[in-house]
């Protein structure tokens, strides 16, 4: 995870195009289980022991991160923007950068494509932007349900549902914002 200060988070500006169609079997809903397990560059997972958490922020566009509290590491952000036909998003990992990033939500599923930003610190943190469209199912059923998860290629799915009710709250303040693209 990167450490990234909660209001430096202009690397949402670059969003890539439009997300394609699952070309395998989706894999299945992923109920939470606890603490997150990321997968390593290997594909093995690592247990997390950080306690990550949904949280908004207004202001200059909507913002809706998945980290640790107080915004020392973040594993992903939305930003909802007037001037971006859909939401973007910036995901954060180590290792080789994929092309994409798979996220399900309850039963659906969706591949988006991401464009790697080189890492610019020693940590070798890579940020992969890109943006969910307008009106995209799986990003409704995760603002509705609370619930999502992300897979690199073939890794473990990481869970990142939102499990308390400031959590959840957090999560409709980012919908409500975002209406128009919803």
């Amino acid at each position: 995870m990167k450490a990234v200060p909660a209001l430096c988070l202009v690397l949402l500006a670059a969003a890539c195009g439009q997300p394609e169609e699952a070309a395998e079997a989706p894999p299945p809903p992923v109920p939470y289980a606890g603490p997150a397990t990321l997968g390593t560059e290997a594909g093995e997972p690592v247990s997390q022991t950080v306690d990550y958490q949904w949280g908004y922020s207004g202001g200059d566009g909507h913002l809706l991160a998945f980290g640790a509290q107080g915004g020392a590491l973040i594993d992903v952000v939305f930003r909802c923007e007037p001037s971006s036909p859909g939401v973007n998003f910036a995901f954060f990992r180590k290792g080789s950068p994929p092309i994409q990033v798979k996220v399900g939500s309850g039963t659906l599923n969706a591949v988006y494509p991401v464009r790697p930003a080189k890492p610019e610190d020693p940590s070798g943190e890579w940020t992969l932007n890109g943006e969910v469209p307008e009106k995209d199912a799986v990003l409704a059923e995760f603002l509705k349900t609370g619930r999502m998860a992300r897979i690199y290629g073939e890794e473990a799915p990481f869970v990142m549902d939102a499990v308390t009710a400031g959590e959840k709250a957090d999560i409709k303040k980012f919908a409500d914002g975002c209406r128009s693209k919803l």
